[in-house]
């Protein structure tokens, strides 16, 4: 006969060891193993962004190994992007008497997203994601923190398009972890 401690220890030990392997940040769909990424369309006149974002997520994807990157007839499931939108717009303007000229840039980048499951022949996303960066061109008033509208700083254009796009690519490895 086990005694009522052994029981309760026995069943404390079941707990612990299967609550184990329990994650809190979500996983890919179980019968999903790889995916095909299609050729990211740039709908914008930035003529580099669509494969620069390309590259870093395919590169994301695999250092995550989170899929297996395949072709169309081997995959379980297919990405597509889209860029919608490239905008560079003056942030903050710096008026004196005489003239107004622009002190800080911010960009903004829209990203839509579908995840497609093949075998099911569902969309698992179907959105746009959106990043937006500000730079500075004289370097002079740059903050390197995130400020309340959660925008980044950087200190000129090209950093600011890249850290932009390796945004958008994190926030779509976290999409497709979060979706179950």
């Amino acid at each position: 006969m086990i005694s009522s401690k052994s029981k309760i220890l026995i069943l404390l030990l079941s707990l612990i060891c299967s609550c184990s392997f329990y994650s809190l940040k979500g996983s890919i769909p179980i019968h999903l193993n790889s995916v095909v990424i299609q050729p990211t369309i740039n709908n914008t006149s930035e003529y580099n962004i669509g494969k620069n974002f390309e590259s870093k997520l395919t590169n994301l994807l695999i250092d995550k190994n989170l899929l297996l990157l395949t072709d169309f007839q081997k995959a379980d499931s297919q990405l597509e992007f889209s860029i919608k939108s490239f905008n560079d717009q003056p942030y903050i303007l710096d008026e004196t008497s005489n003239q107004t000229s622009v002190k800080q840039w911010m960009i903004n980048i829209v990203v839509s997203v579908v995840w497609h499951d093949l075998i099911n022949e569902i969309d698992l996303i179907n959105k746009e994601i959106s990043e937006s960066i500000v730079y500075s061109l004289d370097n002079s008033s740059i903050i390197s923190e995130r400020d309340n509208d959660n925008i980044d700083f950087v200190a000129n254009r090209s950093a600011a398009i890249e850290k932009c796009i390796k945004n958008l690519s994190d926030r779509i490895i976290n999409e497709l972890t979060s979706t179950w």
